[in-house]
């Protein structure tokens, strides 16, 4: 449960200004996607709250006591991201990948109408298919009672990253396992085990086409941060001391900037010259990364670890990259 209280507390789905009074405004007519966008923080915002004061979702009692008060919510998110994906049809892949986590909260609710609409899409061949079992899986992981009925949510949701080869939506998924805190530390070392390598590509600040491809053979720490972010500011002194200590030993660091501002960005890298390493940025998206949002990161910062044969080793770089990474360094 706190992670995902964690996940939703920052309700950063799209930056924007808060707009209370948009609630109720109208989708007939295009609206820009700063309206949308302050209308998600805000319906996030909502959600994030009810989630803070209403009932754990383990029990069947509980989750039929919070759905009514959470599903017009989610509905409501669903609905504003499918405006926005019209609004700014080249960021819809991205919102769609976004969807995903609002799909699961919908089935663990145990909602009627986004369940069937699941196992409709569920019973096709392609991606949205793929993609809808791993939804319904994670949803059945969060609400089994014992370990076989978590064990089986498991085999399914195997199966489903399995058959989309290519797919990183789906592996973020797994931050909806965290609603159940003791088993989902379990799910975290089970996805280790199954998932392919991963390629983290982008524009940098500077304009060129990176990919975490160029770094075969090297331990990754990959820092999803922006300079607006106080606990990501916090947290640079840890990066910076793992950077100077480790870069000759084998270890590159990546950064995934959520500014909105190519000029604050630059500005606080020729502040601080300790950072020499990539920094993607992408200077048409109106909020977050569009590479963030498309892992399921809500809450910054988030650092994930990659070994050296590009495989995702740890979501929680954070806790203790310090003892991680040497670890990292010495394997073979």
């Amino acid at each position: 449960m706190q992670m995902l209280k964690t996940t939703l507390l920052a309700a950063g789905l799209l930056a924007g200004a808060i707009c209370l009074a948009a609630w109720g405004q109208s989708a007939t007519a295009q609206r820009s996607p700063e309206a949308i966008a302050a209308d998600l923080q805000t319906a996030t915002g909502q959600l994030q709250q009810a989630i803070l004061t209403g009932e754990p979702f383990q029990s069947a009692e509980a989750r039929k006591k919070s759905a009514p008060e959470m599903m017009p919510i989610v509905n409501h998110i669903l609905s504003l991201i499918d405006e926005l994906a019209v609004a700014q049809p080249g960021a819809k892949a991205e919102l769609d990948a976004n969807k995903m986590q609002f799909y699961v909260l919908a089935a663990i609710l145990d909602d009627p109408a986004q369940i069937d609409a699941l196992k409709r899409t569920a019973t096709g061949s392609d991606l949205d298919a793929a993609r809808a079992k791993a939804e319904l899986a994670i949803a059945d992981f969060v609400k089994a009672s014992d370990d076989a009925g978590r064990n089986k949510a498991l085999d399914e949701f195997d199966a489903a990253v399995l058959a989309a080869p290519g797919d990183d939506a789906a592996l973020s998924l797994i931050q909806m396992s965290s609603i159940d805190p003791e088993p989902s530390i379990g799910i975290y070392q089970h996805l280790l085990k199954i998932v392919k390598p991963l390629t983290i590509q982008g524009t940098t600040l500077g304009g060129r086409n990176f990919s975490t491809d160029e770094w075969k053979g090297k331990v990754i720490l990959v820092d999803f941060w922006a300079t607006w972010c106080g606990p990501c500011i916090a947290e640079l002194p840890r990066v910076k001391k793992v950077y100077a200590d480790y870069h000759d030993k084998g270890l590159e660091v990546l950064g995934v900037s959520n500014d909105n501002s190519g000029d604050d960005l630059r500005k606080f890298l020729s502040q601080n010259p300790d950072m020499p390493w990539p920094e993607l940025f992408d200077d048409k998206a109106t909020g977050w990364n569009p590479i963030t949002l498309s892992y399921g990161i809500q809450s910054i910062p988030t650092m994930f670890l990659i070994d050296k044969k590009g495989i995702l080793r740890t979501v929680e770089a954070r806790s203790e990259m310090e003892k991680l990474i040497p670890q990292l360094l010495a394997e073979k």
